[in-house]
């Protein structure tokens, strides 16, 4: 995968840089799309995860995610099924 170039951090060489590109004087390098393999990966990893966990691992992981939940210390996101308001 190629890496974008670094910005320079002068604003006058940053400002050269972005006028070279603009003029087509130096090319500009495109980052290349995520692999079909990696999104795949991405997409498996909980479950494998949790398929390779213990019952015992499991089960201190979720007491201490519910923990978290209960001591107010992670937010779960809004979810407009589950509304409480009137």
């Amino acid at each position: 995968m190629l890496k974008r170039p670094k910005r320079p951090r002068d604003p006058n060489q940053r400002a050269k840089l972005i006028l070279d590109i603009a003029t087509g004087k130096k090319e500009k390098i495109k980052p290349s799309a995520p692999k079909a393999g990696q999104r795949k990966g991405g997409l498996k990893g909980g479950k494998a995860r949790a398929k390779k966990l213990s019952p015992i691992m499991r089960k201190r992981i979720g007491a201490r995610a519910a923990r978290a939940l209960a001591e107010g210390l992670v937010r779960r996101p809004f979810r407009y099924g589950y509304s409480s308001l009137p």
